[in-house]
């Protein structure tokens, strides 16, 4: 937004940024100029070259005998764009309010160029998604600091602790353990990431999944796996933290969680158990302050063109309003549906090996091989048929392991607990 009004030459804009002091670095490349300048404080006037551009931090003053509308017609006649850039006092109805200031590519580029060189600085951009010029500075050092090689997996590991979400988003920890991605899952990425990353046609980009499955069954995992394939950040949209009481704050909070991935491009955004939020709110008992967020989601699920990857998880997907999950917003719906008998022995083998000492592969199988049984009797006993393809969840699977590693690490105790 900021760049389109500099590009028409509107006369008062206001900007907010968490890096003032890039403003000139960033206003000069939005503006395509070298000659942006700073004023202190007071609005200019007098002879002022055509197309110049402007710009004051904080608190700005109309000089005296003038006025606004006046000072705006002389920007206007000399194309001239002053740009207020976190403005402290309310301002008039003459400013044109540009959103947050963006951290234009070509910059990240040549700061991060300056640091690895030319080569090796495309593979690291994808984890700068968002960024001020400081907050990358500050990323490549941590990172640099506290991690023994500066890739994207580094980089996105060391900003999901240095810097904080807005409110309703929290970068989740995308590092996976054990996990058995479901086949079609695997087919369905080997297919479409590889749009995701690249520069082609926005219309040929993944937009999103919705999977739908039993608890337990690594759908939450899915995401994190995702954004682990890619190495890019994931963020869980968190719509339970953006109701306000107050009118209008709620949508305007669901708003600017969205624009704010869409400024840290390419990502991951996990909505969690969706229905929790969304189940019925289409219909006549669905509260008024619900729809409007659904709407707002809605709309920016069918519209944006950024790489941002939405998943949706559900545990009941009757629940949810189909326009929630149709073509054009999100591309396929998965339903998981649990592990076999041979795939829960080999998650179970790769789970018993993380530990030390880990756990021998007898033990391992007396574990999978009991809780098959167990989870088969259950179905008996409600009467179901499980002779054929029976199947549990990979957290049933980690639960089981974890049982089996603590009862072998169990030593006879000398005294009793009475």
């Amino acid at each position: 937004m900021l760049g389109t009004a500099l590009k028409a030459h509107l006369p008062l804009i206001s900007t907010t940024t968490r890096d003032p002091l890039a403003s000139q670095l960033v206003l000069n490349h939005l503006a395509g100029r070298k000659d942006t300048r700073r004023s202190a404080g007071m609005l200019p006037t007098g002879q002022i070259p055509t197309g110049m551009v402007i710009y004051v931090v904080g608190v700005f003053k109309v000089p005296d005998g003038d006025t606004i509308e006046k000072l705006e017609s002389h920007y206007k006649t000399h194309e001239v764009s002053v740009v207020v850039v976190n403005p402290v006092q309310k301002l008039p109805p003459n400013f044109y309010e540009a959103g947050e200031m963006p951290t234009p590519l070509p910059l990240v580029e040549t700061m991060v160029e300056k640091v690895v060189g030319v080569k090796a600085a495309p593979a690291l951009i994808p984890a700068l998604g968002g960024l001020t010029l400081k907050e990358v500075g500050w990323l490549i050092r941590i990172a640099s600091a506290t991690q023994r090689k500066l890739t994207r997996e580094t980089l996105t590991d060391a900003r999901r602790g240095a810097f904080h979400a807005p409110a309703g988003l929290q970068q989740i920890n995308a590092e996976m353990g054990p996990y058995l991605p479901e086949p079609v899952l695997k087919i369905w990425a080997k297919t479409e990431l590889p749009f995701f990353m690249n520069g082609c046609d926005p219309r040929l980009r993944p937009r999103g999944l919705l999977l739908a499955g039993d608890p337990g069954t690594g759908k939450t995992m899915a995401a994190k796996w995702i954004a682990d394939q890619l190495s890019i950040p994931a963020y869980r949209l968190h719509c339970g933290s953006l109701f306000n009481k107050y009118v209008g704050e709620t949508e305007k909070a669901m708003t600017q969680a969205l624009a704010q991935v869409d400024r840290d491009e390419p990502c991951v955004l996990l909505l969690d158990e969706v229905e929790k939020i969304f189940g019925g709110s289409s219909g006549p008992t669905g509260d008024s302050l619900t729809k409007n967020v659904l709407g707002e989601l809605l709309w920016w699920l069918q519209e944006h063109e950024t790489r941002v990857l939405t998943i949706m998880t559900t545990n009941a997907q009757g629940d949810l309003p189909k326009e929630l999950y149709r073509p054009g917003r999100i591309d396929e719906e998965m339903t998981f549906k649990g592990v076999g008998l041979k795939s829960a022995l080999a998650l179970a083998e790769h789970i018993a090996a993380s530990y030390d000492p880990p756990l021998s592969g007898a033990r391992v199988h007396q574990a999978i091989n009991a809780l098959f049984e167990s989870e088969g009797q259950k179905l008996s006993d409600s009467g179901i048929d499980w002779s054929q393809n029976l199947r549990v969840t990979q957290a049933a699977v980690s639960a089981a392991v974890v049982k089996a590693v603590k009862q072998k690490m169990l030593k006879p105790s000398k005294s009793k607990i009475h």
